[in-house]
């Protein structure tokens, strides 16, 4: 869907981004059996920071806090 992929790990878990456009970023990140999934979109607002960073530290913060 014209998505830019990346891989990421987090901790040991290992995960992707997918870009959008610079407005918009998911990420997932494996978790046991399952997953965690982020999405951000700026639609309506500039990102204040590039919005694949945003969403990496919150599956950080995520992964770090379910420890």
């Amino acid at each position: 869907i014209g998505r830019e992929i990346g891989v990421i790990d987090i901790d040991g878990h290992p995960g992707f981004t997918a870009r959008g456009n610079d407005a918009s970023c998911e990420a997932g990140v494996e978790s046991g059996d399952g997953f965690l999934h982020w999405s951000v979109n700026y639609a309506f607002a500039t990102p204040p920071t590039e919005s694949c960073a945003v969403v990496e530290d919150l599956a950080r913060n995520t992964v770090g806090n379910a420890k």
